[in-house]
């Protein structure tokens, strides 16, 4: 016998003299030292009336003790696991009676376990105003694996919680598990960026048509009062202003813009039409981009005419497998070698007529929001090459 259970075999032993039918679990020690696990039962037998021996069969429970060990062990980890996630896990039986509350929470609601166990989650939990949507969830929960968002009345305020819900069955009933995201500092941001994103809307919206309608009347009274040095000075500055308001414009695209599967040559040929210069496109591929790449092509056009002075450009589309590249290459002046690494920077300008400084740095922005990436080469002889790299769709239009 285990020295550990030999006091407790005693004991047992004598009550069964005084009379008592026992079972119990006890474990015995092996020759070679292993430990067995016997399942005894004992009664009393009676001669004129006074208990004058004990019977008992015994059985070995080794294998079954050994697989509840396990089970044991790891029911205690799933049980700490579910204690230390840092999502709501919540279990309901099939009347939507609270059966599992974790640390979690008792973190979000305020409420203790022991308050909310046996409670209908949904009198408790759930506004009036979603019950009914909770309830059919939970409902529909019982045939299959759901998500859905509704929120939860805490003790310090309304939450909004993303949850994921599923079903086990256990002694032939089922158990609605749910795991709860709490997404209400998410959802408050949420609103907060839409409310800013309206106010933005309608600044650029004042921007695009009251002041930059202002700046066009002036430059028409320029240009009608004559061609004097300081007239020429006050034209360029309302033309870096326009140009100022035509980048926040492209900024605005990109913001609001959803990407999608494009015909990057399509794009190319519309912004093309704009410009009275020798222009050709070889080339196809369709990329994932969306509207303000318009604004990217245009502005490297530009640049090249205005900047570079160039009288030509040819632009090549390639399909690369993985990604689409496009090369706007132009005959004029060129960047130099000192400049390359900067002509990206937010506000960086050269040369007599250097602009905002934004419209590259944009252009950046608007490719890398794709997930492609933009830069600068030298072209031979003369001129230079703007290679940009986009995603490629995986569906046609």
């Amino acid at each position: 016998i285990h020295k550990d259970d030999l006091d407790r075999l005693r004991k047992f032993f004598n009550r069964t003299l005084s009379g008592e039918i026992l079972r119990d679990e006890f474990r015995f020690v092996t020759k070679s030292g292993k430990i067995k696990w016997l399942e005894i039962v004992e009664w009393p037998v009676y001669k004129d009336g006074e208990v004058v021996e004990v019977e008992g069969v015994a059985r070995d429970i080794s294998n079954r003790k050994i697989l509840e060990e396990k089970l044991q062990k790891e029911k205690k980890f799933i049980g700490e696991i579910i204690e230390a996630a840092n999502s709501l896990i919540v279990g309901l039986d099939e009347e939507g009676k609270i059966i599992l509350f974790n640390k979690k929470c008792e973190e979000v609601t305020g409420y203790k376990r022991e308050e909310v166990l046996g409670k209908n989650w949904f009198e408790i939990f759930v506004p009036v105003d979603y019950r009914r949507m909770a309830i059919d969830a939970f409902e529909k929960t019982k045939k299959e694996k759901i998500t859905c968002v509704y929120p939860v009345v805490s003790k310090n305020g309304v939450k909004t919680i993303a949850w994921s819900s599923t079903f086990v069955e256990r002694n032939g009933r089922k158990i609605i598990v749910n795991i709860g995201v709490d997404i209400t500092d998410l959802e408050i941001a949420k609103r907060r960026i839409e409310k800013l994103n309206e106010y933005l809307r309608i600044i650029n919206k004042v921007m695009r048509h009251d002041i930059l309608n202002d700046l066009t009347v002036i430059r028409g009274i320029i240009e009608i009062s004559g061609e004097g040095e300081l007239m020429k000075k006050v034209a360029r500055r309302i033309d870096k202003m326009v140009e100022f308001i035509e980048k926040i414009r492209e900024l605005e695209t990109m913001a609001f813009e959803n990407i999608r599967p494009i015909a990057v040559r399509d794009y190319i040929e519309k912004v093309a039409e704009k410009y009275n210069v020798e222009l050709s496109v070889e080339g196809h591929c369709l990329a994932l981009a969306d509207d303000a790449f318009l604004s990217v092509v245009d502005n490297i056009i530009r640049n090249a005419i205005q900047h570079g002075r160039t009288c030509k450009i040819d632009i090549k589309i390639e399909d690369k497998n993985s990604f689409c590249e496009v090369r706007i290459a132009d005959y004029g002046k060129g960047i130099p070698d000192e400049i390359k690494d900067k002509i990206f920077d937010e506000g960086f300008g050269y040369g007599e007529f250097k602009g905002s400084g934004l419209g590259l740095y944009v252009a950046k922005r608007i490719v890398e929001s794709y997930g492609g990436e933009i830069y600068v080469e030298s072209n031979v002889p003369s001129g230079c090459v703007f290679i940009i790299k986009l995603p490629k769709a995986k569906k046609s239009l």
